[in-house]
């Protein structure tokens, strides 16, 4: 009996000394664990540990903002502007202002400023032989010059006198028109005029769609002239003036 009593006390110690055991072992776990583990939060203690796989959080970088420039520096003055605009043509090609200057042997109308009408003036030689008045003549003819008949008009133009086989020759080659309103025409695509004319006591007549008589002829500090009547079919009249 007494054995049986001694094997349980001893069974008693053991098992107390195990328990014993287990808590040392326990405690001296959990000890070391705390020093150990990284997620520990005893504020005594504190294991400083990163995580070798942590990266930083991506944050966004904000875009480049455009470089700024400089605004383009406006005029402090606007374009001076021209005061007048610039002329335009109030007349067709065919149709121009008087040249400003002389195109070859082509007359001019201030050519003639010196003719007033007909007759010679004081000073003046008169040409009564056919050969003094052959050749090529510059010609001013004013048609209606009284404003009568409305139909008052201006031609410029050259005419040639000569010596044919069957008498003379009258050529008159068509170059401007002047109209009353001052409007000017090119005649130079109209077909010449040829008409065979009559030489008498220093008058020249031709006959063609016009009658010309031209009753003087003379010569005046170097220059030959020629003045005289001239009348279309449709009753028209006129006066001519040439020069050469």
């Amino acid at each position: 009996m007494k054995g049986k009593r001694r094997f349980g006390l001893l069974q008693t110690v053991l098992l107390i000394a195990d328990l014993a055991l287990l808590v040392w072992i326990s405690v001296s776990f959990v000890q070391a664990r705390k020093q150990t583990d990284p997620y520990r939060t005893d504020p005594e203690f504190t294991v400083s540990w990163e995580d070798p796989f942590e990266t930083e959080p991506f944050q966004a970088q904000p875009a480049d903002e455009p470089a700024q420039t400089q605004p383009i520096a406006e005029p402090t003055q606007p374009a001076a502007e021209p005061t007048q605009p610039a002329a335009e043509p109030t007349q067709s090609t065919a149709e121009s202002t008087q040249p400003a200057q002389r195109n070859g042997d082509r007359p001019l109308r201030s050519d003639f400023d010196w003719f007033t009408g007909t007759g010679t003036p004081a000073g003046a030689r008169r040409l009564t032989d056919l050969p003094e008045i052959v050749g090529r003549w510059r010609v001013y003819i004013e048609w209606d010059p009284d404003r009568t008949n409305g139909r008052h008009e201006i031609d410029l133009l050259n005419a040639g006198i000569d010596v044919g086989q069957y008498g003379v020759l009258y050529t008159m080659d068509w170059y401007q028109g002047i109209e009353d309103n001052g409007t000017v025409r090119d005649e130079e695509s109209m077909e010449d005029s040829v008409m065979m004319g009559e030489w008498s006591d220093g008058t020249l007549t031709a006959e063609g769609a016009s009658l010309f008589r031209l009753t003087d002829f003379y010569s005046l500090n170097g220059g030959d002239y020629a003045v005289g009547t001239v009348e279309s079919y449709d009753g028209v009249p006129g006066r001519i003036a040439m020069m050469k």
